[in-house]
């Protein structure tokens, strides 16, 4: 059972992975700047 703080960000990332595959930008460098872009590079 998925904690409340934990579910939001796993939903976030499998519509993000998905788009990723799809676009053939795993594993590259434009594909790698989204995620740490949208993943709070803050932080």
């Amino acid at each position: 059972m998925l904690s409340p703080w934990l579910l939001p960000p796993i939903v976030a990332v499998i519509p993000l992975f998905t788009l990723l595959r799809t676009l053939s930008l795993n594993n590259t460098l434009p594909g790698l700047t989204l995620v740490y872009a949208l993943g709070g590079a803050d932080r």
